[in-house]
């Protein structure tokens, strides 16, 4: 099933706010940048096999 909002792509993304910023604008740029940060985290901390450090 796909969703269609008919407000086209241009380039823009709307933010929470209802601002529309382009997509290179550096706070998506950031926020990208954290959510793979914490997928490198995430994959770190499975990765370790003492359960005395993953608790932490």
């Amino acid at each position: 099933m796909s969703v269609y909002t008919k407000t086209g792509d241009d380039g823009y993304t709307l933010l929470l706010n209802g601002e529309r910023i382009p997509k290179d604008d550096l706070r998506i740029e950031t926020l990208g940048n954290l959510d793979e940060l914490t997928s490198y985290l995430g994959f770190a901390k499975a990765q370790i096999n003492d359960d005395s450090i993953k608790k932490r």
